[in-house]
């Protein structure tokens, strides 16, 4: 074998003690632009940094895939785990304080530069970091990111300690423009059942007393009633649907025994008709004329198919009355004002149906009058 000097060793091998080697020995590293084996504390000084690499023994600008590993500035060394404090970069194949990619965020459980965080932590965008209370925004665990704003159909919660992207706001909170408050703004209705801030009530009843939405208008001292066709509480029912007040509902139809009197001033349903009106069994409403078949009873205000003893159905003004105008004759038996009193009655003068004519009238057998 033939030895000579040299002053670079040629490819295929590194100069370390003034002989050409193979592989550099433990400790030390083969550096590319002169060949020669440095160990780290007499690192070669250049740009780029260079990383001490155990696999090859050499310094390399970037470290190796297989095994993976990343080049610590600090320790000039390529290593499988950054230290505390510093984060595996895949962009960079370094450890680095942040990340170089806007993509990814450090995570302190692993140490490394990830796109998405672990359980219980967050992507923060203006700290580039995996936090567990995000610093700004909300926590949006399905994206596990901090968020500006809570995506539909969620909303932003505070719950002493984080601030929170929650399904829905706990009790007594209540979601308004994608954020849990204790209040809704005056055009607003709370909804305990959903814990929103609505325009409009569903399945209950907007109440402008309590400024929220109630099963029940009962109770409140300007808008008591509740009106299915607008879910709202209101002082008096609406004409259009044609609604009235029984039990605090507005209501088409009125509960057995009552009756739909429009001229009450909330439009109720009532035992007793206003005077003037009459309650049809027919239709359930308090009505100015009685239906065919019927007449009004003044004494009850009520629609009657016979009335009451000392008063007579006429067919002329509808009404039951304590005389019958002529020609009619008041019928004791149908209690009806008729034309022609019944076999064996005689038309009195005083337009009574009676048995005997009193003198000195006499009973007509064909006409039926006296």
């Amino acid at each position: 074998m033939t030895w000579s000097c040299t002053t670079r060793c040629s490819t295929g091998y590194w100069g370390y003690n003034l002989l050409c080697v193979t592989i550099c020995p433990s400790g030390t590293y083969g550096y590319l632009s002169d060949r020669i084996c440095y160990s780290v504390p007499n690192r070669p000084v250049s740009s780029p940094i260079y990383f001490a690499d155990n696999v090859t023994q050499t310094w390399v600008t970037t470290c190796p895939i297989s095994p993976l590993a990343f080049g610590d500035t600090t320790l000039r060394y390529c290593i499988a785990n950054c230290l505390s404090g510093s984060f595996a970069d895949p962009a960079t194949r370094t450890c680095r304080t942040t990340c170089q990619n806007t993509s990814y965020f450090t995570d302190a459980t692993t140490n490394q530069c990830v796109m998405v965080c672990p359980g219980g932590y967050f992507a923060n965008t203006n700290t580039g970091q995996c936090e567990s209370i995000c610093s700004s925004g909300f926590a949006y665990n399905l994206t596990r990111t901090c968020v500006a704003v809570c995506p539909a159909p969620y909303s932003g919660y505070f719950n002493g300690t984080a601030n929170l992207c929650v399904s829905q706001c706990p009790t007594t909170y209540y979601s308004y423009n994608r954020l849990c408050s204790t209040s809704c703004p005056a055009t607003y209705y709370a909804d305990n059942s959903t814990n929103q801030c609505l325009t409009s009530c569903v399945n209950s009843f907007a109440s402008d007393d309590a400024h929220m939405c109630v099963s029940s208008c009962a109770g409140y001292s300007n808008y008591k009633f509740a009106d299915n066709s607008s879910n709202s509480c209101v002082n008096i029912c609406p004409t259009t649907p044609d609604y009235f007040v029984d039990n605090y509902v507005c209501v088409f139809s009125c509960s057995t025994g009552k009756y739909a009197d429009p001229t009450a001033g909330v439009r109720a349903c009532t035992t007793l008709c206003t005077t003037g009106l009459f309650s049809d069994p027919l239709s359930g409403r308090c009505m100015a004329y009685c239906p065919l078949g019927y007449w009004a009873q003044n004494v009850t205000n009520s629609c009657v198919q016979q009335c009451v003893s000392g008063s007579y159905a006429d067919n002329i003004t509808g009404k039951c009355v304590a005389a019958c105008p002529s020609p009619t004759f008041a019928d004791s038996t149908t209690r009806r004002c008729v034309k022609t009193c019944p076999t064996g009655y005689f038309g009195e003068v005083n337009n009574v149906c009676v048995l005997k004519c009193t003198l000195p009238n006499y009973a007509n057998p064909l006409s039926r009058r006296c």
